[in-house]
């Protein structure tokens, strides 16, 4: 089946899909190696491509050929499967795509700029305090470029790569606009995985294949390793808020507004997106427990998960030391760390073995997150 280039319907979208999640996760460990803002602890690549993992996995349960459900089955997925700051704001950028686009089957250039609109407001309203030169930047310039080009181009090909290119600029300027990136000499992270996700859905776009659905389809290409990515994350000498703390509440009637006053005082990076059902949350904090308590009191609690940001910034940055001294991609460097790692965790004997009991899936993954 071709193209119709004056308009994008949903088994395109679908192949779209499937083509940058599989991109995106081929690319996460450059992007991982970008990661120095908000916090330098190398998982930026690896949230975004689990994310947009989980969108395609829903995406491949739909039957429809609607581009309307399709996009919106995308959003959901991504939002249950939301990891990490960058992996929640993509699952707003997805959310605000899908909702131009209900109840269309098919959609011209002009729905799809909306879309892009769209998903670039609904980025920014989810964060507390956006800051530019991330990716909430990219996919603004993305979204200008969109708009812009309606005025002159209506074959859906042609739109998406001015998309593409603007995106692509945003990036290059993400390096002035944060001192932190001008520092290290690189692009942001999240703004990398977004452009990464625009060239994927770009090369299947160019293909005008529609693949059958038997999961997700190997990436045609390859895509250059960003500028600076060997530079590396050095070692923080302390990070103020030490607890990536990320869950997902369901309920009845969840004050999504209250919910967000209440995480505020904890710490930062806060984002509680959703509806009234479920909502997804992600704050940096030094109180896992008291956030756990507070997002108790408004329903039942999933997919709890607690990271100690500086040990996986005292990880990344050995890697990165690694990489450096041999001169290796920070990629093949941080896989032989692991299987090294690996190693000696079975043959290292340790004097003192601590077994902590926790009762309930809430506590386990406090303990955890802690590092016991």
């Amino acid at each position: 089946m071709g193209l119709e280039r004056d308009c994008l319907g949903g088994s395109l979208f679908r192949s779209m899909i499937f083509e940058s999640a599989t991109l995106l996760n081929e690319q996460r460990e450059e992007i991982n190696f970008l990661n120095v803002y908000p916090v330098p602890d190398g998982d930026t690549g690896t949230n975004m491509a689990l994310t947009l993992l989980a969108a395609a996995k829903e995406v491949e349960r739909c039957s429809s050929d609607s581009l309307g459900d399709l996009a919106d089955a995308a959003a959901k997925g991504s939002l249950v499967g939301a990891r990490g700051n960058s992996g929640v704001i993509l699952s707003q950028l997805l959310r605000g795509f899908a909702q131009p686009l209900q109840d269309k089957d098919k959609a011209v250039v002009a729905d799809l700029a909306q879309a892009l609109q769209e998903a670039s407001a609904t980025a920014y309203k989810a964060v507390m305090r956006p800051v530019e030169g991330t990716m909430l930047t990219v996919a603004r310039y993305a979204a200008e470029a969109g708009k812009q080009a309606v005025r002159k181009e209506t074959d859906v090909v042609k739109w998406w790569k001015l998309v593409l290119e603007a995106a692509e600029k945003g990036l290059a300027e993400t390096k002035k606009m944060l001192p932190a990136l001008a520092e290290a000499g690189v692009v942001d992270a999240g703004g990398q995985g977004v452009v990464t996700i625009l060239r994927g859905a770009y090369a299947a776009l160019v293909r005008g294949e529609v693949p059958a659905v038997t999961g997700v389809s190997s990436a045609g290409g390859t895509i250059e390793a960003p500028a600076g990515d060997t530079v590396g994350i050095r070692e923080l000498e302390s990070i103020e808020f030490r607890y990536c703390t990320e869950l997902i509440v369901r309920g009845k009637e969840i004050p999504i507004d209250a919910l967000r006053e209440k995480l505020a005082v904890l710490g930062d990076s806060l984002l509680v997106v959703g509806d009234a059902e479920t909502a997804k949350v992600h704050v940096h904090t030094n109180n896992p427990g008291q956030a756990l308590e507070i997002c108790g009191e408004y329903g039942e609690m999933l997919e709890i998960k607690i990271d100690n940001m500086a040990e996986q910034n005292r990880q990344a940055s050995r890697h990165s030391q690694a990489a450096e001294t041999n001169g290796k991609s920070p990629s093949a460097s941080a896989s032989e760390a692991e299987e090294g790692q690996e190693t000696a965790g079975t043959t290292e004997e340790k004097e003192i073995g601590i077994v902590a009991v926790a009762l309930g899936s809430g506590w386990k993954a406090l303990f955890e997150g802690l590092g016991v």
